[in-house]
């Protein structure tokens, strides 16, 4: 239950996530979920969820873009308060790293972690509703 997200190294300049954001929505693919994260060094990570991460991944290639694709695990998370804190105490109790995490459309996460499967088995053990893509 991995989803694939992509992660595309652009340089800090105005108007680079617009091209990337762009040729992607011009391929018909729809993005799901973003975060961008900044280096020092004055270039970024954009990791992109999108429906169609293939499709998405060879018009960014062809464009020459330089973007990978990884595997994340993406939950559904209830809208109440204290939920966030609960699910992190449980990634926190079973000594999962999160590599990283953001949020995605329809209240849901987007993590990676040190243990993808392991993440997804005390997730559904949890309770919790492992989205697939």
């Amino acid at each position: 239950m991995l989803q694939q997200q992509l992660s595309v190294f652009l340089q800090n300049k105005a108007g680079r996530a617009a091209e990337i954001c762009r040729t992607i929505g011009e391929a018909g693919v729809n993005i799901v979920g973003f975060d961008i994260a900044d280096t020092p060094e004055g270039y970024g990570i954009f990791r992109v969820l999108v429906d169609d991460p293939q499709t998405a991944l060879d018009i960014l290639h062809t464009h020459g873009i330089t973007v990978t694709k990884n595997d994340v695990v993406v939950i559904k998370l209830g809208h109440t308060p204290g939920t966030l804190g609960k699910l992190l105490s449980i990634i926190a109790n079973e000594g999962l790293n999160i590599d990283y995490m953001y949020a995605g459309a329809d209240n849901t996460l987007v993590f990676h972690f040190d243990k993808n499967e392991h993440a997804i088995r005390v997730l559904t053990d949890g309770g919790y509703t492992v989205v697939k893509q």
